[in-house]
């Protein structure tokens, strides 16, 4: 289980980074913890999968109100709900944040196309022999931001 933690911090700091040069906006730490295979949210969730060296997904959520204001700022047009350019935006946010893989010394790792699923409520459900890591940041006046990181080395 302990092997998933070489895979967090560096999609942690792709988050980070991705917020701070896209989007405009510094994200803090709020939480880090292991959380169970199935789990609901409202709002936007973008995912990417992973195979090769490991195997597994990462994924951003965020709610409804946070996403229009990081679309906004990512594409420097005002969007006041979400469409199919918002859900498109989305899908490049967790594009960028996947290249954080380059990241991950000694380790290749194949990415497939991005999802981007929005709604309320969303029941996400992975697997359940995966260990799934959940990371929230803060963003400044946004709202929070929460990374998942479902991966394991093969």
């Amino acid at each position: 289980m302990d092997n998933i933690k070489q895979f967090v911090k560096p999609f942690a700091k792709a988050t980070v980074d991705c917020f701070d040069q896209m989007v405009g906006v510094a994200l803090r730490l709020k939480n880090i913890e292991y959380i169970d295979h199935r789990y609901r949210q409202d709002g936007i969730y973008a995912n990417i999968g992973f195979v090769g060296d490991a195997q597994g997904m990462i994924a951003i959520s965020l709610s409804e109100e946070a996403a229009i204001q990081v679309i906004s700022r990512f594409s420097g047009e005002t969007a006041s709900a979400i469409d199919e350019e918002a859900i498109d935006a989305v899908g490049e946010i967790i594009n960028i944040i996947a290249g954080g893989k380059s990241l991950i010394q000694g380790v290749r790792l194949t990415m497939s196309l991005p999802s981007v699923i929005y709604g309320r409520p969303l029941w996400i459900s992975l697997p359940r022999d995966v260990p799934i890591i959940s990371t929230t940041f803060e963003a400044n006046g946004i709202g929070d931001v929460t990374l998942f990181v479902c991966m394991q080395a093969n």
